[in-house]
C-alpha cells in the first residue's frame, strides 16, 4: 500500500510539474518585446541580399494602380520576405517635367518596411503630360543606396513615356544600371497606355484593333520606351491591363519567378501576412536565450503562435522576452529558444547558470539557423562542456515529441535549400535530445525548424518544407509545455 501510494504521489507531482510548466508560461508578465530584424520576418539564410528599387508613375492616369500598390505592398513584402535572407526596397515616384509638386520624390533602399509604407500611403496621382521616366530612372540608378554583391532590380511602373528626344537618356540609364548590375524591368500599365497612345497613332491602332480585336490589343499593349528600357537594362517588359496583373507581375519580377499560376496567384491573394504584434498583457511563449554571438536570427513567432492556437486553445503572445545567461533572468522562464549562425557566447557564468537552470526543470530547444555548422559544432561543445555525463542522442521515432500535437513520421526535406524551384524527399525526423534525471531537458534541431514558421507564396525552403518545419516546432512546443501524454 505504501509503495502504491508513493507511485501515485510520484506521478500527481510529475503532473504538477508540467501544469506548473505551463501556468508559468501562461502567467509570466511581460518584461518587453523584442522583434529581431524587420517585424515578423523569417531567416532564409543563403538566399542573400535582394534591393528592389520600384519607379512608379505618379501622375493622374495611374490612380487605380496607385491604390493597388498602397493597399497590396505590406503583402507583397511580406511575400518577398520569404525568397531573401534580407530585403531591401525603396521607391522613387515621378510625375512630369513640369510637376506638379516634384518631379521626382524618392525613399532610399532600407528594410524598414513601416517608413516605406507611410511614404507610399503619401503618393497621390496628380498631373500628366509626357512623364519625367528619365529624371525618375536617373534617381533609381544614382540616387539609391546600392550594395556590392546583391541581387539588384528597378521595377518601372507606368502608363506613358517620355518626351521624344528623352528617349535615348532613358535607354542610356538602363545600360548604365545594367554595367552596375542592376536589372531594369518595366510594366505598362497597357489599360491607360493603350487608350493614350491610340490618340496619337490612330492608323497602327485600327491596324492592331483589326488585327487582334481591341480588348486583346489592349491587355498585350506595351509603351515601345519601356520594351528598350527593360532589354537595355536586361529585365523583362511586361504589359499590365489591370491591378491583378500589376500585383502578378511585381511579384514575378521581384521574386526572380518565371511567371505565376492562377493556383500561386490565388494563393498570393488569399494569404493575409501576420497581423503583428498581440495586445500586451499576455504570457509570451517562449523566452529567447540571448548570447554575445549572432543570436537574434529573424523568426515569425506570430506566425508560429497563430499555427499554435489552430492546433489548441491556448492563448499567448507572439512576442518574446529576450533574456541572458543569469540566474536571475532564467528564473520563472521554463522555455527557452537558442539559435544562431555561428558560434555560441556564453561566459563562465552564463554557462553555470544555463546548467543550473536546466538541471532545476528548465528546458532548451535549440535551433540551428540554416543548418550552419559552426553553430551546430558550438552547440553540442556547449553541452558535452555542461553536462558530461549527458549526451545529445537522436530521438527514435517512437518518441513521444513526434505525436505530441502532429504525427510526424516522414517530414519532407529540401533537395536543393533556399533555391528556387526545389524538390522534397520524405524522410525520418531529425531531432536530438539530451535527458538529465530522465527528464528529455533539451531537444535540438539541427535543420533550420524556425526558417520555416511562415509560409510565403513565392518562399524558398530552407532545410525543410516550411509546413512540416512548422508541424515539427508545434510538437516541440506541447511536449515542452505538458510533456509526454
Amino acid at each position: 500500500m505504501g509503495e502504491a501510494r508513493g507511485s501515485r504521489s510520484k506521478v500527481q507531482g510529475s503532473r504538477r510539474r508540467r501544469w506548473t510548466l505551463l501556468a508559468a508560461c501562461l502567467a509570466a508578465a511581460v518584461a518587453g518585446l523584442l522583434v529581431a530584424g524587420p517585424a515578423h520576418a523569417t531567416c532564409r539564410c543563403g538566399s542573400g541580399t535582394t534591393e528592389i528599387c520600384i519607379v512608379l508613375d505618379t501622375t493622374s492616369s495611374m490612380d487605380l494602380m496607385i491604390g493597388t500598390v498602397k493597399e497590396q505592398l505590406y503583402r507583397l513584402l511580406a511575400a518577398l520576405e520569404g525568397s531573401a535572407e534580407t530585403l531591401r526596397v525603396g521607391a522613387v515616384a515621378f510625375r512630369t517635367a513640369e510637376g506638379p509638386e516634384y518631379v521626382t520624390r524618392k525613399i532610399d533602399l532600407s528594410e524598414d518596411r513601416k517608413a516605406l509604407l507611410a511614404w507610399i500611403r503619401e503618393a497621390k496621382a496628380v498631373g500628366g503630360g509626357f512623364e519625367a521616366v528619365g529624371e525618375g530612372l536617373d534617381a533609381a540608378v544614382n540616387g539609391m543606396s546600392w550594395t556590392k554583391g546583391a541581387r539588384k532590380l528597378i521595377i518601372l511602373v507606368g502608363d506613358e513615356g517620355p518626351k521624344a528626344d528623352m528617349e535615348d537618356r532613358c535607354r542610356a540609364l538602363a545600360r548604365l544600371a545594367k554595367s552596375r548590375g542592376i536589372a531594369v524591368s518595366a510594366i505598362t500599365c497597357s489599360d491607360t497606355a493603350w487608350r493614350y497612345w491610340q490618340l496619337a497613332h490612330s492608323d497602327e491602332w485600327q491596324v492592331r484593333k483589326r488585327e487582334l480585336g481591341e480588348e486583346r490589343a489592349k491587355a498585350e499593349f506595351q509603351l515601345d520606351i519601356f520594351r528598350d528600357v527593360a532589354r537595355e537594362g536586361g529585365g523583362l517588359a511586361v504589359p499590365s491591363k489591370d491591378t491583378r496583373e500589376l500585383l502578378k507581375w511585381l511579384l514575378v519580377i521581384a521574386s526572380g519567378a518565371q511567371d505565376m499560376s492562377r493556383e500561386d496567384m490565388k494563393k498570393f491573394m488569399d494569404w493575409e501576412p501576420s497581423a503583428g504584434a498581440q495586445p500586451p498583457g499576455r504570457a509570451p511563449m517562449m523566452a529567447w536565450l540571448r548570447h554575445s554571438g549572432d543570436w537574434a536570427v529573424p523568426r515569425n513567432f506570430e506566425a508560429l503562435r497563430s499555427a499554435l492556437g489552430q492546433k489548441v486553445r491556448l492563448d499567448f503572445d507572439s512576442g518574446v522576452e529576450a533574456v541572458s545567461a543569469t540566474d536571475r533572468d532564467l528564473a520563472g522562464r521554463p522555455l527557452l529558444y537558442l539559435s544562431g549562425h555561428g558560434e555560441i557566447g556564453l561566459d563562465a557564468g552564463g554557462k553555470e547558470a544555463l546548467k543550473r537552470h536546466l538541471s532545476g526543470g528548465g528546458f532548451l530547444w535549440a535551433d540551428a539557423c540554416c543548418g550552419r555548422p559552426e553553430f551546430d559544432a558550438s552547440f553540442r561543445k556547449l553541452m558535452a562542456e555542461l553536462f558530461p555525463d549527458a549526451r545529445l542522442a537522436p530521438l527514435g521515432p517512437e518518441h513521444a515529441v513526434f505525436r505530441s500535437g502532429y504525427a510526424i513520421e516522414k517530414p519532407r526535406f529540401a533537395d536543393r535549400p533556399r533555391a528556387a524551384g526545389t524538390g522534397f524527399t520524405p524522410g525520418p525526423p531529425r531531432l536530438e535530445g539530451l535527458t538529465l534525471g530522465g527528464r528529455l531537458a533539451v531537444v535540438y534541431s539541427p535543420d533550420s525548424l524556425g526558417c520555416g514558421w511562415a509560409e510565403y507564396p513565392l518562399g524558398r525552403p530552407c532545410r525543410m518544407a516550411d509546413e512540416d518545419a512548422l508541424k515539427l516546432s508545434i510538437n516541440i512546443l506541447l511536449y515542452a509545455l505538458i510533456g509526454a501524454r
